[in-house]
């Protein structure tokens, strides 16, 4: 079984209440896990000489903040941790931050955008997908609820060994977490055409479930996703991030990045090791 035992959770700073907070330290607490509240932000736009002093200022009043923010938490019993930066590129900053500290997990909650902007713009978003080493859970929600269903979505046209073996890794995470919230879990395979098809039942093999929760047929991943999510109650969508084309014609990352503004659930993005992507690159 999966689990996490180090969850990262990045903290927004120019807001209050830090959505779904209260649910990851609930899952931190039941996981024996610890949790690190991290924030950054540049410095403030103001005329000074004193560089130095106003970083110095500006760290110390967001480090009592992150302490303010984590007392719940901490009075609950979880194992907090908090890490403020000062940095020009927040987003940039989140991916070394987290290997810093050696988080299995990003908790990171969606900032919604539009298609155009997502296309044209390197959103925080879009930069965490493609600079992180760790699963990362985007969240939409501010439910206390435990999820009753995850979906999560492989590709088994691609056969080769590599590919294989990186879907189990998505199933096992998923898997994982059903073990430890009594979700229910549903995979799901589209493909392009008949001519190039995913069987449910070598889905619900592959899987290790039954067949009626393995879900296979021609379309996008993404609109497969979305039809089997209306059909079940409050689930979590787990999907793969990776930088190779799939026989599908999308990039598995770039579904990732669709899905995320098309639903209103969390979204549990695995990705890649990083020396495959990288090799891919070459």
């Amino acid at each position: 079984m999966k689990t996490f035992k180090k969850i990262m959770y990045v903290v927004d700073p120019t807001r209050n209440h830090q959505k779904g907070l209260g649910r990851v330290a609930d899952g931190a607490k039941h996981l024996s896990a610890q949790l690190l509240l991290y924030a950054s932000m540049p410095l403030p736009k103001l005329s000074s000489s004193d560089t130095q002093a106003l970083r110095q200022a500006e760290l110390e009043r967001l480090r009592l903040w992150l302490d303010w923010i984590a007392k719940p938490a901490r009075d609950a019993g979880v194992q907090v941790t908090t890490e403020a930066e000062i940095a020009e590129d927040w987003s940039t900053a989140i991916a070394p931050a987290a290997r810093r500290w050696g988080a299995e997990m990003i908790v990171k909650v969606m900032n919604q955008q539009t298609a155009l902007r997502r296309r044209l713009a390197k959103t925080s978003d879009w930069t965490l997908l493609r600079t992180s080493d760790c699963p990362i859970l985007f969240i939409k929600e501010d439910s206390p609820k435990t999820p009753r269903n995850l979906i999560a979505a492989v590709d088994l046209l691609d056969k080769s060994p590599n590919n294989l073996q990186f879907m189990q890794e998505v199933i096992r995470h998923a898997r994982g977490i059903c073990e430890v919230s009594g979700a229910e879990l549903h995979v799901v395979n589209a493909y392009p055409n008949l001519l190039h098809g995913v069987d449910a039942m070598d889905l619900a093999r592959f899987a290790e479930i039954q067949r009626s929760r393995a879900h296979a047929g021609p379309g996008t991943p993404e609109d497969m996703l979305l039809g089997v999510a209306k059909t079940l109650d409050g689930p979590v969508i787990v999907i793969g991030s990776s930088d190779k084309r799939s026989l599908a014609g999308s990039l598995l990352g770039d579904t990732a990045e669709r899905i995320l503004d098309k639903v209103a659930m969390d979204v549990l993005v695995i990705i890649a090791p990083r020396e495959e992507r990288a090799a891919k690159a070459a």
